[in-house]
């Protein structure tokens, strides 16, 4: 009986810490949490707290997959709690008997490359050097976000959309239609309530140290790529065999 109630508490707790969205499984989050920052992830008994700690630079636009998806009733409760906590009012009302349920934005990093080109440019010498002197910091790649229902029309409409740094320290959605640019949607007027992270695999090329790959969940580094630089710069013991 003892082992079944532990049971329970943990499933209970982990079921606090993240939610299925799109198939897929996300923390949760009640602070403001933003597409394309780094930082770290602090562990908590019922929820995971995630704390920025550098804004790369993105010089160019990042492609980004944008779905809308109707809330259930773990993502609206979600959406509840962290709407609360940034102190921003609940604009829509959920009711699960109603076929017709308000919706909010499913957004994810699609390409990758450019990511890596840009954690790599010059213009992110501060941040690359910041990321090898540190552990465990992860790129925030996805994000769960409730926006008012004129952006959410506008993203739903969108054909292309990408993570643009159109101001210094700040994020914005461009929307693209008929290969035309249409809409600007500040990431930063949204109520984030999941996220999705990578870690950063590195590779030592002629003496230069920079970040080869990024990594989801349980993925593992390929070959003499590591996530700890130090790994880098050990000697190797020609004499060990």
């Amino acid at each position: 009986m003892k082992k079944l109630s532990l049971f329970l508490i943990i499933i209970s707790i982990i079921s606090c810490k993240t939610v299925e969205v799109n198939q897929q499984r996300q923390q949760t989050t009640k602070t403001v949490v933003e597409l394309g920052v780094i930082g770290k992830i602090t562990k908590g008994i019922e929820i995971n707290t995630f704390q920025t700690t550098t804004v790369p630079v993105y010089k160019q636009k990042i492609r980004v997959s944008a779905d809308i998806l109707a809330f259930d009733d773990n993502t609206f409760n979600t959406y509840a709690q962290a709407a609360l906590q940034q102190n921003k009012k609940i604009k829509i009302t959920y009711i699960d008997s109603v076929a017709n349920k308000p919706g909010y934005a499913n957004l994810q990093i699609l390409d990758k490359v450019q990511v890596l080109d840009e954690l790599n440019a010059p213009h992110n010498t501060g941040v690359n050097t910041y990321l090898q002197n540190a552990t465990n910091n992860v790129l925030i790649t996805g994000l769960s976000a409730y926006f008012d229902a004129i952006e959410l029309s506008n993203i739903s409409q969108a054909e292309e959309v990408y993570l643009i740094n159109n101001k210094p320290k700040k994020y914005s959605l461009e929307l693209v239609k008929s290969g035309k640019p249409f809409a600007i949607v500040d990431i930063s007027k949204s109520v984030p309530f999941t996220y999705t992270t990578a870690s950063f695999c590195w590779k030592k090329e002629r003496g230069k140290i920079s970040i080869a790959n990024l990594t989801y969940k349980s993925e593992t580094c390929a070959r003499e790529t590591y996530k700890n630089v130090a790994k880098l710069n050990k000697k190797i013991n020609y004499y060990k065999y």
